[in-house]
């Protein structure tokens, strides 16, 4: 029998309230306003599935993982979440951190929404401080505390899908920040908020 990841009461109250937001599961108040009934309500039948699984593909390592479950029967998957986290480790430093599970459920929830189970590229997950004050040098655009070293945020994108779907999904759930670029789509578990624009 797997065993659940240990958190503290803090973290899975914050845990639980995104998880609600994302699986359907009841909880009745998310950050003191009242949920969605259309995020409540399945969409379709594979809502009730038992398992969650992603595919994921790193652009800077080509590492690959497919249908790697990190849900299963009400609780997160150790070694689902261990396998993630090793992709979505900083390429450049090599530094592996945990990813917000919640930030799972999101990018889970974007593709269920488009019905796909396609191969997501992954062009950021976890950065080292030093990696993110890289980037600020050489990037516009950069925030200096972002949320991606938390391990709070991914940057993606899905081949063949367009990124104004993927877009306009991810505002939909009306769940953390969603920045649209223009090769990649950013999400993070942050408060809900939005910017850039909606990419062709």
């Amino acid at each position: 029998m797997r065993r659940g990841i240990h958190l503290s009461k803090r973290q899975f109250l914050k845990t639980a309230l995104k998880a609600s937001l994302l699986t359907g599961m009841p909880f009745p108040l998310f950050k003191g306003r009242v949920l969605e009934k259309d995020l409540l309500a399945p969409q379709k039948s594979a809502e009730s599935t038992p398992f969650k699984a992603l595919s994921l593909y790193n652009i800077h390592t080509h590492e690959v993982l497919k249908n790697c479950e990190f849900w299963q029967n009400g609780q997160f998957c150790p070694d689902g979440l261990t396998a993630i986290n090793q992709l979505c480790r900083d390429h450049r430093s090599n530094k592996v951190h945990p990813i917000d599970p919640s930030t799972l459920l999101i990018l889970h929830k974007i593709l269920q929404i488009l019905e796909t189970k396609k191969l997501v590229h992954i062009v950021s997950g976890y950065r080292c401080e030093e990696s993110n004050q890289l980037l600020r040098q050489q990037t516009q655009g950069v925030a200096r505390n972002s949320y991606h070293t938390k391990g709070q945020a991914l940057d993606f994108y899905v081949p063949d899908l367009s990124l104004r779907s993927l877009h306009k999904a991810a505002l939909s759930l009306k769940a953390g920040g969603v920045g649209g670029y223009n090769h990649f789509i950013h999400i993070d578990t942050g408060p809900i908020r939005q910017w850039g624009h909606a990419p062709c």
